[in-house]
């Protein structure tokens, strides 16, 4: 049953049901479930934060993590605990792929969408996909290329596909 609900959360369609994932394009979600990975993890391990893998996204598979989330105002912090089917940290890799793609003047603005503090794996048997910062910009890096390339070819109807 554990490689099925690997295998089920490793896709597009799955992917696509998340709030901010669902909002990419079909050829993008079907590149991040290929470059999402299975990682091993334990109980008390900090998967994000300033111990952990960093901005690393995760699918939860089996078992629960936590996340915390910084406080707002006057706010205490937020604790959330994810379960199966849960993506995690996404909000860290697209503000990771803001700062690396944001043009000078958009760099200015600094818009970010709150991401949680710390993420930590709470239960034992706990299994996660991961989608590594690395992974995650290279294959936006691919993705704006070949979007350049089509822009820049002829089309059939003689316009030159760089837009209006």
């Amino acid at each position: 049953r554990l490689v099925a609900d690997v295998k089920r959360a490793a896709t597009a369609e799955f992917l696509s049901t998340h709030f901010l994932l669902g909002a990419l394009p079909r050829d993008v979600l079907d590149a991040v479930a290929d470059a999402m990975v299975v990682a091993p993890v334990e109980e008390g391990q900090v998967l994000s934060g300033s111990y952990g893998w960093g901005s690393d996204a995760v699918v939860v598979v089996a078992g629960e993590v936590r996340a915390t989330f910084p406080a707002v105002s006057n706010e205490p912090k937020r604790a959330r605990t994810h379960r199966a089917g849960a993506v995690v940290n996404f909000e860290a890799l697209l503000n990771e792929a803001s700062s690396a793609f944001a043009t000078e003047k958009e760099a200015e603005k600094k818009q970010t969408v709150t991401q949680p503090e710390r993420v930590e794996v709470v239960s034992g048997g706990c299994v996660v996909l991961r989608l590594t910062r690395r992974a995650f910009l290279a294959l936006l890096e691919t993705e704006a290329e070949t979007a350049r390339e089509e822009n820049a070819k002829p089309r059939a109807d003689g316009a030159d596909g760089a837009g209006p």
